[in-house]
């Protein structure tokens, strides 16, 4: 079976539907703290899109080439295959 997702934007009830389960997510308790993934400061609740984006942060911090500054240019924001 096969889906297609809907334009969020063009479509106000894709909008409606894809804001409600963010904000699902992000009340959703994941069971994971701060602190289980390095993060310094207090030790705070994490929430099930909180663990989404650290796992995003962290996968897309590698520093391209691997010697360099991923605040520079790394493998997700900052080097040539962002777009495509």
């Amino acid at each position: 079976m096969s889906w297609i997702r809907q334009n969020a934007v063009k479509n106000p009830d894709a909008l409606a539907k894809y804001s409600k389960a963010v904000n699902r997510l992000k009340l959703e308790k994941s069971g994971k703290f701060t602190t289980d993934f390095g993060i310094p400061g207090d030790k705070n609740p994490v929430s099930s899109y909180d663990v989404f984006v650290i796992w995003h942060i962290q996968v897309s911090n590698a520093a391209i080439p691997l010697c360099g500054d991923p605040m520079v240019r790394n493998w997700a924001h900052r080097g040539p295959v962002f777009l495509p």
